[in-house]
């Protein structure tokens, strides 16, 4: 159960620390720290990256409910 969380959570965690280390970088090149400038492309990215892995994280999830309700009778003996 999770290793279920872990997948359905990757991928935008992976996106917005990837986009908050660009983002980074370039306010460090900058020298710009605003704070709401480094927000919105986090949120973004991990929106995006829903968008891309949704249905793989949709049929994932529906996985997991079948199964579980599928199984809740043996686990409720």
């Amino acid at each position: 159960m999770l290793l279920i969380a872990l997948y359905l959570s990757l991928p935008p965690m992976v996106a917005a620390a990837l986009a908050g280390f660009a983002v980074g970088l370039v306010q460090s090149a900058t020298g710009q720290n605003d704070q709401a400038v480094s927000f919105v492309p986090r949120v973004l990215a991990a929106g995006a990256a829903v968008m891309v892995f949704g249905m793989w994280l949709i049929s994932l999830a529906t996985d997991f409910w079948y199964r579980l309700w599928t199984s809740l009778p043996e686990l409720i003996r």
